[in-house]
């Protein structure tokens, strides 16, 4: 088990692993829709992942919208 305190300061690479180690793939890949995360976000420029992620943001808005 990670302390997680240990690694909440250690960058995104070395958290993400963790996570992504207790879900299976599928919904990891939920994940990323829902949370609106490009693939390798985490090597990202910041100002590309907003550009992209907003992009994402309004895909999954226009998805909850259209299940109304």
């Amino acid at each position: 088990m990670v302390n997680i305190t240990g690694i909440c300061n250690k960058g995104e690479k070395v958290y993400l692993s963790y996570y992504q180690s207790r879900f299976d793939n599928d919904v990891w890949q939920k994940m990323y829709y829902w949370h609106a995360l490009p693939e390798n976000w985490e090597e990202m420029n910041y100002q590309d992942f907003l550009l992209e992620r907003r992009k994402r943001i309004a895909k999954v808005v226009k998805s909850a919208y259209q299940k109304l």
